[in-house]
């Protein structure tokens, strides 16, 4: 998809000071606990629960948004209840795949009926990270969770200020549903 050849082209490895963050994902397990994995390589099965937690490391509020690219190759804003970005103070973090009272629970990977369970594919999460509004939100192609955070939308950044951004993402390997294709 477009939005993952951005994603790898424009991945920042230094991070400036201004976007500084903190980024952990993994899957959440049945008895809630946290279990963190590393950004590319990780094999997971449909039906699994992820959580993503980005932490506002730096000494200015920043914005995130995170975008799923599924193995059939549908976008998905995941802060569909707050398109423009989820605002982040100094200090504070987001967790995708918590409840409105930050209890656990993850976001449960699923395999599209229309991609044939024939073997693993990869799935991506694209996470942006930015000064100010962008507007992503003509990336999506599909509905995701209906479920996801929603808190307050944040100020409106003063017009004129271009914002910067930084583009990170994560790979994994998704296998079908056990009880179909292949293991």
């Amino acid at each position: 998809s477009e939005l993952l050849r951005v994603a790898r082209s424009r991945e920042t490895k230094a991070i400036p000071r201004r976007l500084s963050h903190a980024l952990t994902w993994g899957v959440v397990d049945e008895d809630g606990a946290s279990r963190p994995l590393p950004s590319h390589g990780a094999e997971l099965t449909a039906g699994d629960r992820v959580f993503v937690r980005i932490e506002n490391t730096s000494r200015w509020p920043v914005r995130v948004s995170v975008f799923d690219v599924g193995v059939g190759r549908g976008v998905t804003l995941l802060n569909l209840h707050e398109p423009e970005g989820i605002d982040l103070g100094v200090g504070e973090y987001e967790l995708f795949g918590a409840s409105e009272h930050r209890s656990l629970s993850g976001l449960e990977v699923r395999w599209p009926r229309d991609t044939p369970p024939d073997g693993p594919r990869e799935e991506t999460l694209v996470v942006f990270v930015s000064s100010n509004t962008l507007p992503l939100t003509s990336w999506e192609t599909s509905d995701w969770y209906e479920h996801a955070v929603s808190r307050d939308m944040g100020p409106e950044p003063a017009s004129g200020t271009a914002p910067s951004y930084l583009i990170r993402h994560i790979s994994f390997r998704l296998h079908p549903p056990k009880d179909e294709g292949c293991s």
